[in-house]
């Protein structure tokens, strides 16, 4: 082997510690060693190999997800993109191109670039994919979350079908549970309960954890249609025990949609002080995606309590934070600027009128004319 040699094989023996070693330290959660390994090792094997090697490719990736846990966003969207681009041309299969376009479409997701998002998935999904098992099936869920939130919800709802018709047991299991709450939210309760009957003997001999969040996912989403029907003792009665569950088992996201969704039934009883209270016992365990949900529940609960100063001002944060990572249409955005009008109206300030009329317009152009968010958008200022 000559000198050449010699030194491309030290290169290559450093490059593949360097990798070890950042993969090790982001398992420790050690972000920043990640990164400055993962760096060394992705420079190392783009020019000993090349960009497109597959040993590059996991090199780029543990570094982005390890600027991502370090909130560098852009950083880590980068490394996404230049691993996508290794990708064309080699011969390793789509695997890895899904895998990839899966992991940034969350990323812009998180971030608000919906349609960018959405673009990335379709442009996944619609490729030469044979078969390429979970890896699609994420790309898909992704997707989905991504329509549903720029409050496409029948459309989200049908993707979910289609993931549950061609997934394995779990995600299929998990994409049934999905469909319920953009059900609830179009106002199709009936088919939210049949539903959840018919799922309720599919995931009962699913791994543990699989079968607590199906369970927790149907629970939430049955209660959600039974507040928006005004039944809000029985969605209480669902969520409290839930609710329990979910914190027992550590599993902060459900502890955040639980609560805020109990706080939404006790509201809607006039019982604002406790809303309030179970707001402030999950506001801790959510992360930023959950803002807009904790700052809607808590205008809610505020302007249940009578306080319509404070309900305002956490109605206007919650508009903000839903523009961030929401579209307009969603439901949660129209259901955040109905709570604004209607803390706005009562303190007797005439714009709270106009903030009225255009929520309700909203309403009735995406949703109908008696959706429960358009009745309740009508009856804001009758409760005086």
């Amino acid at each position: 082997m000559g000198a050449v040699g010699l030194v491309a094989g030290w290169g290559l023996r450093r490059a593949r510690s360097d990798l070890d070693r950042s993969t090790r330290s982001f398992a420790r959660r050690e972000w920043a060693e990640a990164e400055r390994y993962g760096r060394r090792a992705a420079a190392s094997f783009a020019e000993l190999l090349s960009p497109g090697h597959p040993a590059t490719l996991e090199c780029r990736m543990v570094l982005a997800y390890a600027l991502d846990e370090q909130g560098r966003w852009a950083e880590s969207e980068q490394e996404l993109r230049l691993a996508l681009e290794g990708t064309t041309g080699a011969d390793h299969g789509t695997e890895r191109v899904v895998s990839l376009s899966d992991d940034l479409a969350c990323l812009l997701r998180r971030t608000g670039r919906l349609a960018e998002a959405e673009a990335v998935c379709r442009r996944a999904l619609a490729g030469p994919v044979v078969d390429v098992g979970p890896f699609r099936t994420a790309a898909q869920r992704t997707l989905a979350m991504t329509v549903g939130d720029l409050g496409r919800h029948a459309e989200a709802a049908e993707l979910y079908r289609s993931i549950a018709g061609s997934a394995a047991a779990a995600p299929a299991a998990q994409a049934r549970s999905n469909v319920l709450s953009h059900l609830a939210y179009l106002g199709r309760y009936e088919e939210v309960e049949a539903e959840a009957e018919a799922l309720g003997g599919t995931y009962s001999g699913l791994d543990d954890a699989v079968r607590v969040r199906t369970a927790l996912s149907v629970t939430n989403s049955v209660a959600i249609g039974l507040a928006f029907r005004g039944r809000h003792g029985e969605a209480e009665a669902l969520l409290r025990p839930a609710l329990a569950d979910a914190g027992r088992d550590g599993l902060d996201d459900f502890t955040v949609v639980l609560g805020a969704n109990l706080a939404r039934a006790l509201t809607g009883q006039g019982r604002g002080e406790e809303a309030l209270a179970v707001v402030s016992a999950v506001a801790g365990d959510g992360g930023p995606e959950d803002e807009s949900t904790l700052a809607f529940a808590r205008a809610s609960a505020q302007l249940a309590a009578g306080r319509f100063v404070d309900a305002e001002a956490d109605a206007r944060k919650a508009v903000e934070l839903c523009g961030r990572y929401l579209a307009p249409v969603h439901h949660r955005t129209l259901e955040a600027r109905t709570v604004l009008a209607a803390a706005v109206v009562r303190q007797g300030r005439p714009e709270g009128e106009e903030l009225r009329e255009a929520v309700l317009a909203d309403w009735v152009a995406h949703f109908g004319a008696e959706h429960h968010g358009a009745r309740q958008a009508r009856g804001v200022g009758r409760e005086r």
